[in-house]
């Protein structure tokens, strides 16, 4: 037996014929000054609006009959309004909002954990078991405090109104919680609703939160009562019995036919119901219970054997009137009680009462609203290593967006720039690194040519130069001579307490194994997600001074980075070329040339129009390392050649700013430092001396894997075997796991490769897909082409072998590597003067470009020594609900070490942790 639910929801009247638009101001009741960004809206409704910076307000098309209208704001007391509308005259109101006097709140580190208990029976009791429940989610639960009594009783309140994600339906609901409360016998659900529908552009999408609205909607109490009102029950599939038994329980025989003129009888409604004397009113006089079966819905039989629809009861309190709009939504709630299949549906299946269920797919898409110079902010933080250095050491970096507002991550830049400079400004060593898909980049520098002094890192985007220099990103490194180290040093080792990495001893002997645990948690206790890297080096080298820069350091407040914002610098998406074509002639049909790229092993072209001076420019390149590229120049009839000139590739000039002063104790040593030993990949073994010899010509593998192994390899070879001449099908008969999947964006049918599970936090899948390497150079889908796309115009006769990494090796090529690795290496037996192309070669000028810089990978050194990493792990992705642990070798010198743990949260919240080794014999 169902527990009877009693759903306070305040419903109200909506849907009629006659539509007005309501405005008004919201000010603060004492001041009477104006409160912006105030939220207005008819109670459960998607009919709501934000006041403008005056307070003003207007909401359009508010239908004929009663409503609420509620207007709340931070900090203040919610007004609620009842109000109706007669016809299409304006109604204006002016709210005055009250200020809430706050009381102190007291806020501990530790998390109760009955309150989780609690919260998890809240949302069980909230939105309910269906499968639409698993959709919802509360943004803000530690809004919320709950209480029992010792019979079991529980009820719950919230301190500000629920934010409620329910992608079942495609709503965002704010939801003010007026009163939850639960019993043996009943529970009470009482709140103040607004709706907004969820923005997108997959028609695939909208068409499922169509269908799944429609299917919370029939069969619900809102379709029943508006069935009645249009005398339309049995078209819309209701039978109505009235339970003449008068018992309080309900109490049948299993097979329906023994019950009908015995406990319950057919109801007749068609003279229950009356109009009312306001536009859209409707009055039902129901008897004390009615027993209503939808017969267009399906059910387990629980209550009589032979039928399989949906059974439900409506108890009418003290013989009332049940008054209702011409949509079903009833005015006075309170006086009916639901039981059965009617109150299974909780607020995971509620709908706003303009909710239409004729209504056509639509598309909501965002307005488009400039953002404020303060959300475009992209500052660059860097982690490196360390901060004190010895030449011959590579300097190892990983680079975050601290994005002001990770929303606007899309529209940003992809391109960052990294110069190291010396004392005098002068650059001695830069790069140009490709930002990623989560917003970071990592790489390495090598300082073996430097000199012993002081440099600067310096970073920025292009757009960033837009703004004021004190978003560029320094940092002072120092190299240090071989007969010099750091003997003291001031470091901050505080971390912060929803981020903590410690290590599984506290005292360690030469060469054991460290364990790290990396642990988050947030406001509810649980473990979020998120980006980081590790280094492990000597404490006193490490780059945790307070002189050494932190991800946690704050924005600048916004009116001086509104006030620092120019607009020269263009947001940079990729490599561009600047150049221009001289025709070597006068005439004006030749002056505009149009101009064509192409690249070294492709078969395709770019092309633009030069302008009258012949200037050209290609934007958004997606190069890697030195590319080799040919261009030409041609007239628009095709019938003259020009010559090229490259002007520029890609560059910035980083502001010079101050050296920050690097503090430490340096000491003189007596035995000169060894030189840094090579990296390696493994222990090191002295292997005797063997001589091979072959008759067969030697060959060369051409590109270069980062990994150590593939998990599984496909031969060329046997792809040209194979009678399918499909290489995405030949692929995924060898490859397990493999899949090929069809997705609809804008209406065109999309393919993606999918290789195991999702670890990316970004659910497009471009960003979902595995990493795709040919020869070593990245695949870049920037453009919006797919790897899969793109992979499927090889041909088998062009691959010498393709290495597949499913699982814990991709983590070796960045965060994206956790959707794993597909590297395929081309033939270089293969004879390429076969390849049809469809332009002449011979006619291009060759041009080498710089494109994006190669990520190295640390592989550690022979022999550990005063001063070197230990450990650099920038790959370490954050999963939601678990904590994280990465392994290493502490070296055969004693000491202090520091593990630096530095990163993003997977919605952009900065973490910092540090935890002290100590080492000794």
């Amino acid at each position: 037996m169902r527990l009877p639910v009693v759903l306070l929801l305040l419903f109200l009247s909506i849907q009629a014929t006659s539509q007005t638009n309501i405005s008004g101001t919201v000010t603060d009741a004492e001041t009477h000054h104006p409160l912006p960004f105030a939220s207005v809206y008819i109670n459960l409704t998607t009919i709501g609006v934000y006041s403008d910076e005056h307070g003003h307000f207007v909401l359009k098309n508010v239908s004929a009959g009663r409503h609420e209208l509620v207007v709340s704001h931070v900090g203040y007391i919610t007004s609620q309004t009842s109000f109706e509308v007669r016809d299409t005259a304006t109604l204006n109101f002016n709210i005055r909002l009250t200020a809430v006097t706050l009381k102190e709140v007291s806020v501990t580190a530790k998390q109760d954990k009955r309150w989780k208990e609690q919260l998890k029976r809240f949302n069980l009791l909230f939105f309910g078991k269906n499968a639409q429940a698993r959709q919802c989610k509360i943004l803000n639960p530690w809004v919320l405090e709950f209480s029992e009594g010792p019979s079991g009783d529980f009820s719950a309140t919230a301190s500000a109104n629920l934010i409620i994600e329910n992608l079942g339906l495609g709503y965002k609901i704010s939801y003010q919680l007026k009163k939850f409360e639960f019993t043996a016998s009943n529970y009470t659900i009482l709140g103040v609703t607004w709706f907004q529908e969820i923005p997108t552009y997959d028609s695939a999408l909208v068409n499922m939160w169509a269908r799944e609205r429609r299917k919370a909607y029939f069969g619900s109490i809102t379709h029943l009562l508006a069935s009645i009102t249009h005398k339309s029950i049995e078209k819309d599939g209701f039978e109505l019995y009235e339970d003449i038994t008068r018992n309080p329980d309900v109490v049948r025989k299993s097979t329906f036919t023994s019950n009908l003129n015995r406990s319950i009888a057919p109801l007749d409604i068609k003279d229950r119901v009356r109009v009312g004397k306001n536009p859209n009113q409707y009055f039902i006089d129901l008897p004390p219970k009615t027993e209503v079966h939808y017969v267009k819905g399906k059910a387990i039989p629980t209550i009589y054997r032979n039928v399989a629809s949906p059974i439900s009861w409506i108890e009418i309190k003290n013989n009332k009137t049940l008054e209702v709009n011409g949509s079903g939504i009833p005015m006075n709630p309170a006086v009916m009680t639901l039981s059965g299949a009617m109150s299974d549906p909780r607020i995971a299946d509620l709908l706003p009462t303009d909710y239409d269920p004729g209504m056509v797919a639509h598309f909501v898409t965002p307005k488009s609203v400039a953002p404020q110079a303060q959300l475009l902010l992209e500052p660059t933080h860097f982690h490196t290593d360390k901060t004190f250095y010895y030449s011959g050491e590579k300097l190892w970096f990983k680079a975050y967006m601290n994005y002001s507002s990770p929303a606007y991550q899309d529209t940003l830049s992809n391109v960052l720039y990294l110069d190291l400079v010396d004392t005098t400004n002068a650059v001695v060593t830069s790069r140009l690194l490709h930002i990623d898909t989560l917003g970071v980049s990592t790489g390495s520098l090598d300082l073996s040519k430097l000199s012993v002094g002081t440099y600067q890192l310096r970073s920025s985007t292009r757009w960033m130069l837009n703004y004021d220099k004190s978003f560029i990103f320094t940092k002072t490194i120092r190299i240090l001579g071989d007969d010099e180290i750091i003997s003291r040093r001031d470091v901050d080792t505080v971390s912060s307490g929803s981020f903590t990495v410690t290590a599984d001893k506290s005292v360690y002997e030469t060469g054991d194994k460290v364990t790290l645990t990396i642990r988050t948690h947030d406001e509810e206790g649980f473990a979020f997600a998120g980006n980081v890297s590790v280094s492990v080096v000597p404490v006193n080298y490490a780059s945790i001074a307070k002189e050494d820069p932190n991800i946690s350091s704050k924005p600048l407040p916004s009116d001086r980075v509104n006030a620092s914002l120019q607009s020269s610098h263009a947001i940079q998406y990729g490599i561009d070329i600047v150049g221009k074509a001289d025709m070597k002639s006068r005439k004006k049909k030749y002056r505009q040339p149009i101009v064509m790229l192409a690249q070294e092993g492709a078969d395709d072209l770019i092309s633009t129009r030069a302008n009258a001076d012949g200037s050209f420019a290609f934007n958004g390149l997606q190069l890697y390392d030195t590319m080799k590229l040919s261009m030409q120049a041609l007239s628009v009839k095709g019938n003259r050649r020009g010559v090229i000139k490259i002007d520029s590739v890609t560059k910035i000039v980083i502001p010079a700013l101050p050296f920050a002063d690097v503090k430490a104790e340096v000491e003189k040593v007596e035995t000169p430092r060894r030189p840094v030993a090579p990296e390696l990949s493994g222990p090191v073994q002295v292997l005797q001396e063997v001589t091979i010899e072959s008759s067969s010509p030697a060959s060369r593998v051409v590109g270069s894997a980062v990994h150590l192994s593939a998990d599984i390899t496909v031969k060329g070879e046997d792809l040209r075997n194979s009678d399918n001449g499909d290489i995405i099908s030949m692929l995924q008969s060898r490859v397990p796991g493999l899949r090929l999947l069809t997705f609809v964006q804008g209406g065109i049918v999309r393919k993606f490769f999918r290789l195991g599970g999702i670890a990316s936090f970004d659910s497009n899948p471009l960003h979902q897909e595995p990493i795709v390497i040919i020869d070593g150079s990245v695949i870049s889908n920037e453009w919006g082409e797919s790897s899969a796309e793109q992979v499927s115009r090889l041909t088998a006769n062009m691959i010498d072998r393709i290495e597949v990494i499913k699982f814990g090796g991709g983590a070796a090529y960045g965060a994206r590597g956790a959707n794993g690795v597909i590297a395929i290496f081309t033939r270089t037996d293969f004879d390429k003067s076969k390849i049809v192309d469809n332009f002449d070669r011979k006619l291009f000028t060759p041009v080498r470009i710089r494109g994006y810089a190669s990520s190295d990978t640390f592989k550690g050194y022979q022999s550990y020594q005063t001063g070197t990493t230990v450990y650099w792990n920038p790959y370490v992705a954050l999963k939601h609900g678990e904590d994280h642990t990465v392994v290493f070798s502490v070296p055969q010198v004693t000491g202090k070490y520091a593990a630096h743990v530095e990163g993003l949260s997977a919605d952009g919240r900065p973490l910092r942790a540090v935890c002290l080794i100590d080492v000794r014999k």
